[in-house]
């Protein structure tokens, strides 16, 4: 092989690097491996390194995945490779593992904070501990709205609706740029059963079936409601929420 300078190795690294994303998007797994594996010659970025783990995954090769977030890390320690190695443990069900890997990427504190924040809540979720997943859960969708997320929140509900409840309410005061999207999560908790109905709060322009807030609404008689979610009140049936 001929010599190559070391900026120009660089250079040659970031070409293999870029092509190894190529191949990735089109699902070419193996493929991007082998470019990341050219990158690595080249230039011994840690980056490649957690590229690679990260194909592993994709691949179901957790052990593999595993090692190359291990060996990332001896070269430089990120919240990245830490977040590969929670979703790694995941897979591989050591949710121990997992958390604790999840807990050190949010020690970083940087832009992969709410995916670090989702994968604790993950751990958690699995390992069938959902008090403790509500928290991370749903600090990681204040601050990225990550769509799996809130998938999470549906189970939130069901298993444990006051204390999802408890904990959105406390993000109202922590995420006062978050009070809309706070709501709606709380309008999908909250209701009243009403015969075929259902009562719940929802934000919209205009009335349907009436005003209830404090006030009377064809003779079914006063209702008294918190001032969780202020605004107009309405009835639907419960079929549309279905």
């Amino acid at each position: 092989m001929k010599y190559i300078p070391k900026k120009d190795k660089f250079y040659h690294s970031l070409c293999y690097y870029y092509k190894a994303l190529v191949y990735r998007n089109l699902e070419k797994y193996v493929e991007s491996n082998k470019q990341l594996d050219k990158a690595f010659k080249l230039n011994q970025n840690a980056d490649f390194l957690q590229e690679k783990g990260q194909n592993y995954i994709y691949l179901a090769k957790y052990d593999m995945a595993k090692k190359m977030f291990n060996a990332a890390n001896e070269i430089e320690q990120t919240s990245g490779n830490y977040i590969g190695l929670a979703v790694t443990y995941i897979n591989l069900g050591q949710y121990d593992e997992a958390i604790e890997a999840a807990q050190q990427a949010i020690s970083y504190e940087d832009s992969g904070l709410p995916w670090a924040l989702a994968q604790l809540a993950r751990a958690y979720l699995e390992k069938g501990d959902i008090e403790s997943a509500i928290e991370p859960a749903i600090d990681s969708y204040m601050l990225d709205q990550i769509d799996w997320v809130e998938d999470m929140f549906d189970v939130f509900k069901e298993a444990a609706p006051e204390l999802f409840v408890a904990r959105l309410k406390i993000a109202l005061v922590e995420y006062p740029n978050k009070e809309d999207v706070i709501k709606d999560f709380l309008m999908r908790v909250y209701y009243w059963n009403l015969d075929d109905y259902q009562l719940r709060p929802l934000k919209i322009i205009g009335y349907i079936d009436g005003i209830l807030n404090k006030a009377r609404l064809s003779g079914i008689g006063t209702f008294q409601f918190n001032n969780l979610a202020p605004g107009p009140y309405y009835l639907k049936k419960m079929s549309d929420f279905m």
